[in-house]
């Protein structure tokens, strides 16, 4: 997942990012709060719910109500109602985002591959109706199957494949054939919520497995680059010679 070239959010920080957003989200629940207790302390203090309001432009006398209190507080405090407006909307809007990316965490996906699966599920969808609805017509056209595709039992390179099995042709569209997709595809990274989190939690780069793999290529990539420079030394003699 990339937010922007210089601040990627990736496998090692997710879970700062993660954090960040629960601070905020938190921090704006929190001014929305202390916000309306400013504004319900005026209320109760100046009995407001139970006052009568002059209206300037027409002349009349207006008994209170919870709009023309509202209208009031506005008029009156409009940079207390202002920031209580907008950490409202701040904890909205960062608590669905917040609400998202703990969904995707539970099912260790990316937001690339969130909007992926969607497809692959609308895809899903779309084909077994339409192949349900060849089967009721009648018109299912029975096929050997010929080098046909595993049975989705992975998520690698996950697209639209051939036809497996049985074909049919819809009548509705005679140069479009519906067939069987199958089971839909299960996402194989997907190892429980728990086991999902800590992943986050504590990055798989950061485990003492993939640290020795990491050294262990870096062993590798300086002995080849050193092979290769002695050999390039050596020819250049060579030639000098």
């Amino acid at each position: 997942m990339l937010l922007c070239p210089p601040l990627a959010v990736g496998e090692q920080n997710y879970r700062w990012f993660l954090l960040f957003l629960i601070v905020h989200v938190f921090m704006c629940i929190y001014g929305s709060w202390a916000m309306t207790n400013v504004l319900y302390g005026e209320v109760v203090d100046k009995n407001l719910l139970n006052a009568t309001f002059f209206n300037s432009a027409t002349g009349i006398e207006v008994k209170a109500d919870y709009i023309i209190v509202f209208h009031y507080l506005c008029m009156k405090y409009f940079e207390i109602t202002g920031v209580l407006l907008l950490m409202t909307v701040m904890s909205v809007c960062l608590g669905v985002f917040l609400g998202f990316h703990l969904y995707i965490t539970a099912r260790n996906m990316t937001t690339n591959e969130f909007f992926k699966w969607k497809a692959v599920r609308k895809w899903h969808k779309k084909e077994t109706r339409n192949y349900q609805r060849a089967l009721k017509k009648g018109t299912v056209l029975k096929v050997p199957i010929q080098n046909g595709p595993d049975q989705y039992t992975s998520d690698i390179n996950v697209r639209c494949t051939e036809p497996v099995g049985e074909v049919a042709t819809s009548e509705a569209d005679e140069d479009k054939h519906a067939f069987d997709p199958g089971p839909i595809p299960n996402n194989i990274y997907n190892q429980g919520i728990f086991a999902n989190f800590m992943e986050v939690l504590r990055p798989l780069s950061f485990r003492e497995k993939a640290i020795q793999r990491h050294e262990s290529s870096l062993r590798v990539d300086k002995c080849l680059f050193h092979r290769d420079t002695t050999e390039k030394t050596d020819s250049t003699k060579v030639k000098s010679s």
